[in-house]
């Protein structure tokens, strides 16, 4: 998000519905990247960008590539390493950071430490003001088989339901994502300026 969308954002209330409608806005980005066959890499909240009418863009794709081969489920890198393709959970994650507004997953964990959680068939825990039927969702994108998986499609379908559903309750505070009993000692949230990173 940059510095001039984040404050018009920050000088408004953001309510149940709006964080819904960044992950609709974002499945169905992720949904058209994908039918072009084009593999993003670094799906991450930073990496949306929010204007001042709350419309989302999936932005950064220094890191995509073009994979047309469904078999394909790992990428070489140029200094050797591996990272999967068919990432693991690939908007289950966006959507917990979205839903704890920013936070960090997988605190006081290394890149192989995550893996082996993982590995071992643990997800994040759910947010305690983050409604069961949200929390499903985002169970269904962490199916440790891929093709057990929900696509973007599937997952834009789902927010979508849920997004008519605040509607006809009259945008019901409750809905989904209790911000009133959001706690944000619970979660761990990043402040690194990023312009202290060296490229």
């Amino acid at each position: 998000m940059n510095k001039h969308s984040q404050q018009n954002i920050n000088d408004q209330s953001l309510s149940s519905y709006d964080l819904i409608h960044f992950a609709y806005q974002i499945s169905k980005g992720m949904e058209f990247i994908s039918s072009h066959g084009i593999i993003h890499r670094d799906l991450a909240v930073r990496n949306i960008l929010i204007d001042e009418n709350k419309n989302c863009k999936v932005a950064d794709f220094g890191l995509s590539r073009s994979i047309r081969d469904k078999d394909c489920d790992m990428y070489e890198m140029k200094h050797g390493g591996q990272v999967p393709v068919l990432m693991y959970g690939h908007l289950a994650l966006r959507l917990w950071e979205i839903v704890t507004l920013g936070s960090t997953p997988y605190i006081g964990m290394s890149a192989p430490e995550v893996i082996n959680y993982i590995r071992q068939g643990n997800i994040c825990s759910q947010p305690v003001h983050c409604n069961d039927h949200l929390y499903d969702l985002m169970k269904s994108c962490w199916a440790y088989k891929a093709d057990d998986r929900f696509t973007f499609t599937q997952i834009k379908y789902h927010l979508m339901k849920m997004l008519l559903a605040i509607q006809e309750n009259n945008n019901n505070k409750d809905n989904y994502i209790d911000l009133d009993n959001f706690n944000n000692s619970l979660y761990y949230f990043n402040t690194t300026d990023p312009s202290d990173e060296k490229l």
